[in-house]
């Protein structure tokens, strides 16, 4: 089984006095299995992602390169965050730590409207020996 996710448009909400940003990136995550049954759509969860950096980065000139680059930073976290019964918490919070820039945010694609397709990982499973 698979689970969808897709991703909306980001919002800066660093706050005042923060030493840093933060951008948020709100998904919806649903079965890969569901149709568009008004059913299926009550399944579907939202859920956010919000990564930080420190201050004084220069990985971007703008805030629209800085959300790809942090966004793209992000997504193994949620990936691996996801359980074998497919659920995740509805915030999930990332720091990435100030280094060189690690990534191109030319050669990264629009966050809006990204739609990532996570096989889950295998249940695990407990036997018990009984003597």
């Amino acid at each position: 089984m698979n689970t969808v996710l897709r991703f909306g448009l980001y919002e800066n909400v660093t706050q005042s006095g923060m030493d840093g940003i933060a951008i948020l990136f709100p998904f919806s995550m649903m079965d890969s299995s569901m149709g568009d049954t008004s059913e299926d759509r009550q399944a579907v969860t939202l859920h956010r992602l919000i990564v930080g950096v420190a201050a004084g980065i220069d990985w971007a000139d703008d805030e629209d390169a800085l959300a790809k680059i942090l966004f793209k930073l992000g997504i193994p976290t949620i990936i691996d965050s996801i359980s074998p019964t497919g659920d995740l918490p509805d915030e999930t919070q990332v720091f990435v730590p100030h280094q060189g820039r690690p990534l191109d945010p030319g050669r990264l694609g629009d966050i809006e409207g990204t739609v990532i397709e996570v096989e889950l990982p295998a249940k695990r499973t407990r036997r018990l020996d009984r003597k």
